[in-house]
């Protein structure tokens, strides 16, 4: 399996979401605000990237999707937005393969 996941977020949920794409063998990169946590799963995933910053997720060409920490599935509205009912980060889609970050939730 192609290793080309970011999980945005490694809070109480997030922390399985990296924990599930590792083992699958698709953990691309690591994605929270925090050094502090980020250095914490250097230890536990020595392979995967680590980033603080959204906007370097969505320019790397290496990743092909990520995940919101929550798992939710996202609903768009008719304007291609969503919001994550449990974090409330808001989605752009901008294309079937592309969605963004809009603006942040709780993390």
């Amino acid at each position: 399996m192609d290793k080309n996941i970011a999980v945005i977020g490694c809070g109480y949920w997030g922390k399985n979401q990296v924990r599930n794409f590792a083992e699958l063998g698709a953990l691309h990169t690591i994605r929270n605000s925090s050094p502090v946590v980020l250095s914490q799963f250097a230890a536990i995933y020595p392979d995967a990237k680590r980033e603080t910053s959204y906007e370097r997720i969505l320019a790397n060409s290496g990743i092909k999707g990520w995940v919101c920490k929550c798992g939710v599935t996202l609903k768009f509205d008719r304007n291609n937005k969503a919001q994550c009912p449990d974090c409330g980060k808001m989605y752009q889609q901008m294309s079937r393969e592309h969605i963004i970050l809009c603006q942040g939730g709780k993390e």
